[in-house]
């Protein structure tokens, strides 16, 4: 005699109905979970930041020598940036980049400081670009309209962190004057 209000699951000879409804729950259960916690291997945190090391070399157009280096040889070059994720493949980020130039008096650097747009071309290979402000610090200092443009291929991976050998122009426009360093560098970014 079955209670009222109660449902009652049959049982069937051999393992029965209510082994099977037990086993088709912790199976939805594990999947549900499973899914749940697995992370996505193309995710991004929500920051994203970089820094560059390498060489530069700086073509000069300059009606006169205050606004040029003075011996715009091989030098150094360096960067950074950090920015926040737009889409799983574009960011923006608040760049610089400078070439140090160095003699046996003194110093000069030309830089870059800006917004940038960067975006992801698969996995392997990325492109950025962005408007800003460039400076020459020399002899005078000068500081006008630049625009910074990179491109880098991915050579090794750990984790979120992307090791590129990218080739970056920051070009400082300054009347007439036209101050061009090209960076070959290894960038660092966590992605």
């Amino acid at each position: 005699m079955a209670r009222t209000g109660t449902a009652r699951i049959p049982r069937r000879v051999g393992g029965g109905l209510r082994d099977d409804v037990s086993v088709r729950t912790l199976v939805i259960a594990a999947v549900l979970v499973s899914s749940a916690t697995r992370a996505d291997p193309n995710a991004h945190s929500s920051v994203t930041f970089d820094g560059e090391l390498g060489a530069a070399y700086t073509f000069t157009a300059c009606a006169d020598q205050t606004g040029c280096p003075s011996d715009p040889g091989l030098s150094l070059a360096i960067g950074g940036g950090a920015g926040q994720w737009l889409t799983h493949s574009t960011s923006i980020e608040l760049r610089t980049a400078a070439v140090v130039f160095r003699d046996l008096s003194r110093t000069e650097i030309s830089g870059f400081v800006g917004p940038e747009l960067h975006q992801w071309l698969g996995t392997h290979a990325w492109v950025s670009a962005g408007p800003g402000v460039g400076f020459f610090s020399g002899p005078h200092t000068v500081a006008s309209f630049s625009l910074d443009a990179r491109a880098g291929l991915v050579v090794a991976t750990y984790g979120k962190q992307a090791v590129s050998i990218a080739v970056e122009a920051a070009p400082l426009f300054k009347g007439g004057d036209r101050l061009t360093p090209v960076m070959l560098v290894v960038a660092v970014q966590h992605r």
